[in-house]
């Protein structure tokens, strides 16, 4: 089995991709109940599990036949892998692309028990059964056709890739900068409430140290006149500064939604810890257009 040169790995690659990819979009379309194109992805295909089974391929390999090697051996290559691709992600685009933090035994999310367990089986039914007829038909393929389709599936597959990751990276300095404006209006939501006790409280000292003498009435009226003017025009500054940023705000859902709404209708279980508010109030704008459509 080892003995595959470059291009039939490559192709073994790319059809494990693909039936990744109708497997969990299969799942997430039922559970969502309505169709996902799931993936990282735009195209067909789901890197992680083309990485996987090569994982598996070249763990159960060594041990072909003994069913309960091949799962000990698959369930931990394709573990590792989830583990190294789900961290590495995350550390990227400061997005989780699937968490396992609802599963019991898990680790930071990439990784669980029963996810675990699922690549073990997944092992030995690949080894036994899957690989079988794809092997057939990857091997009766002229070498000739074989290269042509690994060329052009890997350029197919490349610009893919490279157009998935700018949409991911535009999300990421989307979640930033949301984030920047989230802090921005909770500053200036603090500025406004501390301007509105300030006003109070200069009113009732003021009004405390009212005396019978006119002159000092006087002055009293034109300081008090004086001081609240200057309040009412700290106050509108500081509210037309809110709405700017709320505005703001507002227009940065608008331009990712516009541009790169995709990988997240793609990911729909996607999270971020860094970023969760940010995340979820993106989510929540995509749920509304397309239930509003």
């Amino acid at each position: 089995m080892l003995s595959y040169h470059i291009f039939e790995w490559i192709l073994f690659f790319y059809i494990y991709c693909f039936l990744g990819w109708v497997f969990e979009s299969t799942y997430v379309s039922i559970k969502s109940k309505r169709f996902v194109n799931r993936g990282f992805m735009k195209g067909p295909m789901i890197p992680i599990y083309g990485e996987g089974a090569i994982m598996m391929l070249v763990a159960t390999t060594p041990v072909q036949g003994n069913l309960v090697l091949e799962f000990v051996m698959g369930m931990i290559g394709a573990t590792l892998l989830e583990y190294v691709v789900g961290a590495l992600m995350e550390s990227v685009f400061k997005v989780k692309y699937w968490d396992y933090s609802n599963q019991h035994f898990h680790i930071k999310g990439y990784i669980c028990l029963s996810s675990s367990i699922c690549w073990g089986a997944l092992s030995v039914l690949m080894a036994e059964v899957i690989h079988l007829p794809i092997e057939r038909f990857v091997l009766s393929l002229d070498y000739t056709v074989l290269v042509v389709i690994a060329l052009v599936v890997t350029t197919i597959f490349i610009t893919d890739v490279v157009t998935s990751a700018k949409e991911a990276w535009n999300l990421r300095i989307v979640l930033v900068a949301l984030t920047k404006a989230r802090g921005e209006i909770a500053a200036l939501q603090h500025q406004l409430e501390l301007k509105k006790v300030q006003i109070t409280e200069q009113f009732v000292d003021k009004k405390e140290e009212l005396v019978e003498d006119w002159q000092a009435k006087k002055d009293f009226l034109l300081q008090s006149l004086k001081g609240n003017l200057q309040s009412a025009v700290d106050t509108e500054n500081i509210k037309a500064k809110l709405d700017e940023e709320l505005t703001k705000y507002q227009s940065l859902i608008e331009k990712f939604t516009s541009t790169s709404i995709w990988i997240l209708k793609r990911n729909p279980g996607a999270t971020s810890k860094k970023f969760y508010e940010a995340l979820e109030n993106v989510k929540e704008h995509i749920d509304f257009k397309r239930k509003n459509k």
